[in-house]
C-alpha cells in the first residue's frame, strides 16, 4: 500500500529550487517581521526598517526577481497567523531590498461605510502596486518608506 503525500507538500516538493528557496527565506522573514511587530512599538520597527533599508545593498544568494519575491511572501503569509498587510508590506520591503530591487512601502487611509477609518499597506515599484492588491478607496499618505538600491528603478 502507497502513502501519497499531502497535495500541498507535493507541490512544495516539485518547485523549482529557487522557488523553494524564495519561499523558505519569505516564511522566516514574514514570521520574524510579525513577532516584531507584536513585541515593539511601530516607532522602533519603523527606525530599524529604515535603516536597514537604506543600507548599501547585499545580495543574497537568492537573487530572485520581484515577481518571485511577492509570490513568496504572500504564499508564506497564509501560514504565519495574523500576517497583516503591514507584515507582509514590510517584509517585502526587506526581501526586496536584500535582493538588489527597490520599491515604496506605502499607508493609505479610507473611510467606511460606517464612518469608521481603516489603514491598509502596500508596496509600489516602478509606479505600479506589486504587494498589496487593490488599493483603490484608500487616500495614499506620502510614501512610507523607500528601499533605495543605488539604481532609479523604483
Amino acid at each position: 500500500m502507497t502513502t501519497t503525500l499531502p497535495r500541498r507538500i507535493r507541490q512544495f516538493i516539485d518547485a523549482a529550487a529557487n522557488e523553494r528557496r524564495a519561499f523558505m527565506v519569505a516564511f522566516v522573514t514574514v514570521a520574524a517581521v510579525r513577532i516584531a511587530l507584536f513585541l515593539f512599538p511601530s516607532g522602533w520597527i519603523v527606525r530599524h526598517v529604515r535603516a536597514l533599508a537604506t543600507r548599501p545593498t547585499r545580495v543574497t544568494s537568492i537573487t530572485a526577481t520581484p515577481t518571485l519575491l511577492m509570490w513568496a511572501v504572500q504564499t508564506a503569509s497564509r501560514y504565519v497567523p495574523r500576517a497583516s498587510c503591514l507584515t507582509q508590506a514590510v517584509a517585502g520591503l526587506w526581501l526586496l531590498h536584500r535582493n538588489g530591487h527597490s520599491a515604496n512601502l506605502c499607508v493609505g487611509i479610507a473611510k467606511a461605510d460606517g464612518g469608521e477609518f481603516r489603514a491598509h499597506a502596500w508596496l509600489e515599484r516602478r509606479g505600479s502596486v506589486i504587494l498589496g492588491g487593490n488599493v483603490s478607496g484608500f487616500t495614499r499618505m506620502t510614501p512610507f518608506m523607500s528601499s533605495k538600491t543605488g539604481s532609479s528603478d523604483v
